[in-house]
């Protein structure tokens, strides 16, 4: 039986910590394979890309003549646990389009199931949440430059 489990990685909950030490790790020990979702070659997980899989269902620059192959690659995966850990299928696009406050995260999850359902027997969400009490300063700090870079795409944004 394989598994696939999803890491979503909200901001500022660890995730690159996790990817880098965790993740990372297990799969270099074998426990896991670790799908590629960057467009870098990346020695401990580039057996298995997924970035055009990823940006499918994000709706972003995705390649549909790539899309087919890295779902056969998938049929080739030996290890019975497989992972994707990943900040932008969780809330948001990067482009601030998550500021649109739709279903944009379920959405997502009802692609990743039935995208990858005929690859693998289960599929498990991991979700890392920190105290709403840090989230909110640690998350303005990161933002506030993007923001402001992008507030000429708003119609009704001020500092």
């Amino acid at each position: 039986m394989k598994k696939l489990i999803i890491h979503f990685g909200y901001r500022k909950t660890a995730t690159t910590t996790l990817q880098m030490n965790l993740f990372n790790k297990l799969h270099q020990k074998g426990y896991i394979e670790y799908l590629n979702h960057t467009n870098l070659i990346n020695n401990n997980i580039k057996q298995f890309n997924i970035k055009n899989v990823i940006d499918f269902i994000l709706g972003t620059n995705y390649k549909d003549n790539k899309i087919e192959s890295e779902f056969n690659n998938l049929k080739l995966i030996k290890n019975k646990i497989s992972l994707i850990s990943n900040e932008n299928i969780s809330l948001f696009h990067d482009d601030f389009s998550y500021l649109k406050l739709d279903d944009f995260e379920i959405n997502n999850t009802l692609k990743i199931k039935n995208l990858f359902d005929k690859y693998f027997d289960s599929m498990e969400i991991l979700i890392v949440i920190r105290a709403q009490k840090s989230i909110i300063p640690f998350f303005y700090a990161e933002t506030y430059g993007q923001l402001i870079a992008a507030r000429n795409k708003f119609k009704n944004i001020e500092f």
